[in-house]
């Protein structure tokens, strides 16, 4: 049950960020927003590293895996705060939440053997996901980015974010194989925002991010990191994927709170899949 408890709360910390940003990506840009945001979740984990009592006591283990996950987090994070720049939200989220296919193919391949309503249900959950991200034909975006190659170029994001995605949540869960929960989120802090500060660099840009904003930044910052601590603490033990299968279920919130606060429309056929979402973290849940 530890699986499905750290993945539901992963989801809601993670459902909430990611509406965050869209707002902020959508009136800063999306590097900006991402760089906010890691500015503050590193000091926050920096800070209580240097404060915790066990701090001393942290293993750390292949900081390259740890770096690794930061770095791939930091890229599919970029791509998908673009892809709500520049498109729905109720089509952006679900498409990155899919994932955990990526994830299941890994565990596949490394001999992972899930039973098999397990199996069952994390593949209703992914094909749950595909409907939601499929289903909606109608779904308005916002003025300025509602020309056809915005919308493609959101897609392409959103496609691109999901496998880097599952990429970094992979290598998450390898890290804290040989280094502490700790540790591998504030390595990987840190080399996602090494990783953004080298992109401004060869692009000559500077993240734009007025004093306003930075209460907005600090709630964001903190629900992410959160979301994926419960993330990392859910990964230490066999059948981890259920963890990420489960918390990809965060893009329900991002899809509800754009419905009530963009006005986005919710077809049947997605309804239809959020249903099918939550009958299948059920016999998850039943199944373990």
């Amino acid at each position: 049950m530890l699986q499905i408890l750290m993945g539901a709360m992963s989801a809601a910390s993670f459902g909430v960020a990611d509406f965050m940003a869209s707002h902020s990506s959508r009136r800063l840009g999306a590097r900006s927003a991402l760089t906010g945001m890691l500015l503050v979740s590193t000091a926050v984990i920096s800070m209580f590293m240097i404060l915790s009592p066990a701090a001393d006591g942290l293993a750390v283990q292949r900081p390259w895996i740890a770096c690794l996950h930061g770095m791939a987090m930091a890229a599919a994070l970029l791509l998908f705060f673009r892809s709500m720049e520049l498109g729905p939200v109720s089509v952006a989220a679900p498409i990155v939440a899919s994932h955990p296919l990526f994830i299941m193919g890994f565990a596949l391949a490394t001999g992972s053997r899930p039973g098999a309503l397990q199996l069952t249900a994390m593949l209703l959950i992914v094909v749950g996901l595909m409907v939601v991200a499929a289903g909606n034909r109608q779904a308005r975006i916002v003025p300025t980015v509602d020309s056809l190659r915005s919308r493609r170029g959101a897609l392409v994001c959103a496609f691109a974010a999901s496998a880097i995605y599952a990429v970094a949540i992979v290598s998450a869960q390898q890290a804290v194989r040989w280094s502490d929960d700790l540790v591998v989120l504030w390595l990987g802090r840190l080399s996602g925002l090494a990783f953004l500060i080298i992109c401004s660099g060869l692009t000559r840009s500077v993240p734009r991010l007025p004093p306003r904003w930075w209460p907005f930044l600090v709630a964001h910052g903190l629900l992410d990191s959160a979301g994926l601590l419960f993330l990392l603490l859910g990964s230490t033990g066999e059948l981890d994927e259920i963890t990420a299968v489960v918390a990809s279920t965060f893009t329900m919130i991002t899809v509800l709170l754009a419905r009530l606060f963009y006005g986005e429309q919710i077809s049947p056929r997605q309804l239809s899949g959020i249903l099918a979402i939550f009958v299948s973290v059920a016999l998850l849940s039943a199944g373990l």
